[in-house]
């Protein structure tokens, strides 16, 4: 393939404010650069689209700003790929933010446990949500890059897009230090088995259902939290939240004490509302450490049967896939699988990637916006559903704090 003038589009904090989407950005303009194409990654929208081969824009998690960067690109007759990296909102988004609420008002109630089943099967009674605003960018890309099979199933679903999907896998960083697990037991672990979940403490990453499934148990739980959260109510949840067994909240560490920290855990315990697919979980299974990850998301078209999962809104089903993983040896195919996945081939497959797309004609459009259309605002829930979320959170405040509690 001849080299390309690639430009990379994506909100403008990726680097300041990081996440998954800056990793994805990062490592596949490393491997493009590699395979001999010119990559510019331009956050201020400074360069002109038309001057490139190809644009690659990034996450519908963000619906206005990718549509804005779809707009400019498809108006300048550049034909452009995304990267989706699209959650499954109708499924998750809704439950997700009520099951915070839930939480906050079962820690002031003093855990009432006896009442914990109820709260719980109120929580799954909460209804579907909309799905994203990302109508334009779906209709208009020349192809739509989903994370895994499960992605590109809901992506079909919710934009009528399966002729244009394409799967591209993504890699994992694994560090060359290996010692065990020896220097993490003795430096936090106080030479003592634990689990393990490395992961910023917020909301998707359901940190509080893996805290009350194991709140029976006297296993350590170790938090690589990374330091930072864009949620501090969540993380101060985290840590009010009461469990027989110790929770040890870790800051920034070394990328040595981290590799160390899977290799010495039981297991990696995930149990996001949605990952795609969740590369900590990658990173864990190269270690040959058990994996236990919530099977909502993409994490199961990578690690397959290697790993043990659990639903996101069951923390019975949850302490049952632990349960189940740590009593069982770990799964030989388990390491072969996690190391299987490398940036390398990530850059190679999008390469081909870019290939079909300029052999296609620009998709047809009814429209193009002259602004971007917000469909759902992020992190708020939708008018239309206030009453009957309000019922339900308001039923279950009312069960909280019943004399059932004293």
């Amino acid at each position: 393939m001849r080299p390309l003038k690639i430009i990379f589009l994506i909100r403008s904090n990726v680097f300041t404010q990081r996440g998954g989407d800056t990793v994805v950005v990062e490592k596949t303009s490393e491997e493009l650069t590699k395979l001999g194409h010119h990559v510019t990654i331009d956050i201020e929208e400074k360069c002109d689209p038309k001057e490139f081969d190809i644009a690659h824009l990034y996450n519908f998690a963000t619906p206005e700003i990718t549509e804005k960067l779809a707009i400019r690109c498809y108006q300048r007759g550049t034909p452009f790929v995304v990267t989706t990296l699209y959650e499954d909102w109708p499924r998750f988004f809704l439950p997700m933010l009520a099951s915070e609420y839930f939480y906050s008002c079962y820690i002031k109630a003093n855990q009432p446990q006896n009442l914990w089943p109820q709260v719980e099967q109120l929580l799954k009674t909460v209804p579907q949500g909309p799905v994203q605003g990302n109508y334009f960018t779906a209709k208009a890309a020349n192809i739509l890059l989903a994370s895994g099979e499960h992605e590109a199933a809901v992506l079909d679903r919710d934009y009528q897009c399966k002729e244009r999907v394409e799967v591209c896998y993504f890699g994992s960083d694994i560090s060359p230090f290996s010692d065990g697990g020896e220097s993490f037991r003795a430096e936090v672990a106080g030479k003592s088995d634990y689990l393990l979940c490395v992961g910023r403490l917020e909301l998707r990453k359901n940190q509080l259902s893996l805290i009350k499934a194991l709140d029976e148990s006297s296993l350590p739980i170790v938090f690589a939290t990374g330091g930072f959260t864009y949620q501090p109510e969540y993380e101060a949840l985290c840590r009010k939240l009461k469990r027989k067994g110790r929770n040890i909240f870790l800051s920034r560490i070394s990328f040595e004490l981290l590799a160390s920290a899977y290799e010495g855990a039981l297991a990696h315990v995930l149990p996001s509302w949605y990952e795609l697919p969740g590369l900590v979980s990658i990173e864990a299974a190269a270690r040959g450490t058990r994996v236990v990850a919530s099977d909502w998301g993409t994490i199961k078209d990578y690690l397959k049967d290697g790993a043990h999962y659990c639903e996101p809104n069951n923390t019975s089903s949850i302490l049952n896939a632990v349960n189940l993983s740590i009593s069982n040896p770990v799964n030989p195919a388990l390491r072969q699988l996690g190391n299987s996945y490398n940036w390398s081939n990530c850059g190679k497959r999008t390469e081909e990637i870019y290939e079909v797309a300029l052999s296609r004609s620009r998709p047809a459009v009814d429209y193009v916006p002259k602004e971007p259309v917000l469909n759902v605002k992020k992190e708020s829930i939708p008018p239309e559903m206030l009453p009957t979320i309000k019922a339900i959170l308001a039923e279950g405040y009312q069960l909280l704090i019943s004399k059932e509690t004293n």
